[in-house]
């Protein structure tokens, strides 16, 4: 009995759950419009966080238009962390965004890392004093061109540098990486609950996972202890691969 309602709600909790998938300009240049947004509405993936790349920005616009036509929602991804020093961000994020049809995509995502700097340790504040000022001048843009502001960071960021960035984003996606127990993840990003539950989501990678089935098992189990529906699956091609591999498992 306990079992059977341990299943149901397990099974309530993922008809529930808002989910987000990374994609890079790899997947973009040897996958089809028509798969990607076939895999994304079988997978039951709301939101698309697309890195367009060097790959041809009709091709990328053709995928916004594909997924909103599909209803997933678009979020363009800048990657660059030489963005972080940048004398005038808004200048660069109109450059990359100039053949971009900003009209299929609900935010920007800013994916800069300043913490894989090589001199992160020796320069800590004053590299989170210039990404939460990038963070804030990427706001002043987002409005000036009418979509959100969404950020991908890491789950050790300081409590007052995490109320600053929250305060500027609409969505804060956390990269809870390498760990696959649950109540440690809990541990990790509680002054980000704290701050705000509606904005928080919680990035997983494929690659920590040896099966598809185990990595479903554990976002329930994650979905369930946080009490969110909010996961971003880290990426398209790792977790094609995963469940190749899955399958491969299943037909031994």
């Amino acid at each position: 009995k306990d079992n059977f309602k341990s299943q149901e709600a397990s099974s309530l909790v993922d008809e529930t759950k808002e989910k987000s998938m990374y994609i890079w300009s790899e997947s973009l240049t040897k996958r089809s419009e028509a798969y990607i947004e076939e895999y994304l509405n079988l997978n039951n993936i709301k939101t698309a966080i697309v890195s367009a790349g060097q790959v041809e920005k009709a091709k990328v616009n053709s995928l916004f238009g594909v997924l909103k036509a599909s209803g997933i929602k678009n979020e363009l991804l800048i990657g660059s962390n030489k963005l972080l020093f940048h004398k005038n961000p808004s200048a660069y994020l109109d450059s990359v965004t100039a053949s971009v049809n900003l009209g299929d995509i609900s935010a920007l995502h800013l994916d800069v890392e300043p913490h894989v700097l090589d001199d992160w340790e020796k320069n800590k504040d004053s590299h989170l004093a210039l990404y939460v000022n990038l963070v804030k001048q990427a706001q002043t843009w987002c409005k000036a061109k009418n979509i959100q502001l969404n950020v991908s960071i890491p789950i050790f960021y300081p409590e007052a540098t995490l109320a600053e960035i929250y305060a500027s984003c609409d969505k804060v996606y956390l990269m809870a990486y390498e760990h696959t127990d649950a109540f440690f993840i809990l541990k990790k990003v509680k002054e980000e609950f704290a701050i705000s539950t509606e904005k928080t989501v919680i990035a997983l990678r494929a690659k920590d996972f040896a099966t598809r089935s185990a990595f479903e098992k554990f976002l329930n189990e994650l979905s369930l202890a946080a009490n969110t529906k909010s996961f971003a699956m880290h990426d398209l091609e790792t977790f094609i691969k995963l469940d190749e591999l899955s399958s491969g498992e299943n037909n031994k």
